[in-house]
């Protein structure tokens, strides 16, 4: 969703003092400049840059011209490729434009998503500075609408992985591309589900946006908020082994909450990725990773997770795929918003007992051990 933002760049580097630029007052000057053979992608991309900041072209124009750019490179794919990584190197430009660029080339089938992550990890490493005006630049580059969503996601998670940006930086830079978003609840949603699907960004990153979503948006209910994590598990590419391996990724590690997990597990079964018993043991392997979140920080919270792994282990045996389904969604509707785990571990333990009860008057002849009940002892 391309939205119209006069002056989008922002860039605080100045212009490569080898680079002698004129601007002209009339913006066909510098396109015919752009569409000039005799200057490089890196000069192109600083005159569109520079255009933007004189108020001679706005969003739209601007990543047209970049598209144009791009378009435009002639030789092989792989010489093509060089300049669009010569042009990500270079300190003529902002981290916002490069990221544009990147945007385009990928439009153009220059780039797969693995090149992109390479071009993004350029173009962070061509950032100067110490870390905090790195991640000044971040900040700067994430709240600008010239690249999608998408775009600025995979961004975030490339600065993650390459150490720029730890989970508290990501929720911030999460924050930011969300509150940059404009128009309606149902316009927002429609960024939100495009950057969903794409193939450029993780299953825990694709979470952590949803969260920010629910957290910095508002008016995004229980419903939508499964609907969007069922939008994340559909982008999902490879068998169900494949699949089931980047959901367990996600519950062991530290960066998503134990609600957005237990929402995970839950439209993992509804949508046929998981049964009961594979569904019960994901969910153990969420509470572990929240166990050794917790180390011995805090014994209360340690023995009441103990608790309840307990109750899991107990009631392993005898419920089916569809009362675990049944479970899980009257957990997580029980534990939205929430942000004390305590009160998320005494809902979890609650909805168990109840399922214990329900387990314990059930005639033995439903009890029989069917291709839909859970025995985890075998």
């Amino acid at each position: 969703m391309m939205l119209l933002l006069p002056l989008a760049f922002s860039s605080c580097e100045s212009l490569h003092p080898e680079m002698d630029i004129t601007m002209e007052t009339d913006f066909s000057d510098i396109i015919a400049a752009i569409n000039s053979s005799n200057k490089s992608l890196a000069e192109k991309l600083a005159l569109i840059e520079a255009a933007l900041q004189k108020g001679l072209a706005d969003n739209q124009t601007a990543m047209a011209q970049i598209r144009q750019a791009v378009a435009s490179l002639s030789g092989t794919a792989e010489e093509k490729l060089a300049a669009i990584e010569a042009a990500v190197k270079a300190q003529t430009t902002s981290l916002e434009a490069k990221l544009a660029l990147i945007e385009a080339a990928v439009g153009s089938g220059f780039a797969d998503s693995a090149a992109a992550q390479a071009l993004m990890q350029q173009a962070i490493a061509a950032l100067g500075g110490t870390l905090e005006e790195k991640l000044a630049a971040l900040q700067t580059a994430i709240g600008n609408q010239t690249s999608s969503l998408s775009t600025r996601m995979a961004l975030i998670e490339t600065a993650v992985k390459d150490g720029f940006a730890d989970a508290m930086s990501q929720r911030d830079l999460i924050k930011t591309a969300l509150t940059s978003l404009s128009g309606t609840l149902e316009e927002k949603l429609a960024a939100i589900k495009l950057a969903l699907d794409g193939q450029g960004t993780s299953l825990g990153t694709k979470l952590a946006l949803i969260e920010g979503a629910v957290t910095t948006i508002g008016g995004i209910g229980l419903e939508a908020q499964v609907q969007l994590i069922q939008q994340a598990l559909s982008s999902l590419s490879g068998s169900v082994e494949q699949k089931l391996g980047a959901i367990q990724t996600v519950l062991e590690s530290q960066g998503t909450s134990l609600t957005s997990k237990i929402g995970l597990i839950e439209t993992a079964v509804t949508n046929g990725f998981a049964d009961g018993k594979t569904a019960i043991g994901l969910l153990q392997t969420a509470l572990g990773a929240l166990k050794t979140q917790v180390g011995g920080t805090d014994e209360s919270l340690s023995k009441k997770i103990d608790e309840v792994l307990a109750d899991l282990g107990t009631l392993s045996t005898s419920l089916t795929t569809g009362q675990i389904a049944q479970a899980l969604a009257q957990i997580l509707a029980a534990v939205q918003g929430q942000t004390d785990y305590s009160q998320t571990l005494a809902d979890i333990k609650k909805a168990l007992e109840e399922l214990k009860n329900q387990a314990s008057m059930m005639p033995m002849a439903d009890k029989g051990l069917d291709d839909s009940t859970l025995n985890l002892t075998d």
